[in-house]
């Protein structure tokens, strides 16, 4: 007997509905920073280093300090633009996920991606001691998922080749902010390859759960 109680119907989804799952997110997004903007610099710069990813560490010991990383660093964020620019794409987003394929798989796929962006930043600039925060990975992770359903509603050609053109532009734009320096913008400090490779991992694991989506 087939169980479909935890794939919602995406055609009896309401316009604006925002799952529980992703206001426990932004909770979280802008009530961590809103305590760390209290802090004074000095606790500012250690409550970073102590919850940040640091890729360095992986190098040095694969213990709960460095592993328990990769995990928080995907709540903490540098400031006030970062962590506003990541709500709206969690409430975007994430939403969207979330009303195809329900919490738990998109709850997957934000942390995963997120992951998978860490690692990606890790290995391609040779496990850097630069620490760094931020959800921008997983949110790109359920940003494939966006392109997904856009997908499954006719906009883009089926398979994965289908989403090729619209995945270089976002590969492009993200490349381009990580080479160009931007005026005004140089505080942001953007982790470029990790939105690339957890873009990659959403779109890798969306795919998989559309496919399956109807044998769950």
């Amino acid at each position: 007997m087939n169980d479909n109680t935890n794939t919602p119907d995406p055609n009896n989804q309401p316009i604006f509905n925002v799952p529980s799952i992703i206001l426990v997110g932004l909770v979280l997004f802008l009530g961590i920073h809103f305590y760390v903007d209290q802090l004074s610099p000095e606790e500012q710069y250690k409550f970073i280093i102590d919850f940040a990813f640091i890729p360095s560490l992986l190098q040095e010991s694969l213990d709960w300090n460095a592993l328990r990383r990769l995990i928080t660093f995907q709540f903490v964020h540098g400031h006030w633009p970062h962590v506003i620019m990541n709500a709206f794409g969690l409430l975007a987003f994430g939403s969207a996920s979330v009303q195809r394929l329900g919490a738990r798989k998109s709850f997957d796929i934000f942390v995963i991606s997120g992951l998978g962006g860490a690692f990606a930043h890790a290995f391609l600039f040779n496990f850097p001691e630069t620490p760094m925060v931020g959800a921008s990975a997983g949110i790109s992770g359920l940003l494939a998922i966006v392109f997904l359903r856009l997908q499954e509603q006719g906009f883009y050609p089926k398979g994965l080749k289908g989403l090729l053109p619209v995945s270089l532009v976002w590969i492009a734009i993200n490349a381009a902010i990580g080479f160009i320096n931007i005026p005004g913008m140089a505080f942001m400090n953007v982790a470029w390859i990790a939105h690339i490779g957890g873009y990659v991992v959403g779109l890798f694991m969306g795919q998989y759960y559309f496919s399956n989506i109807s044998k769950i």
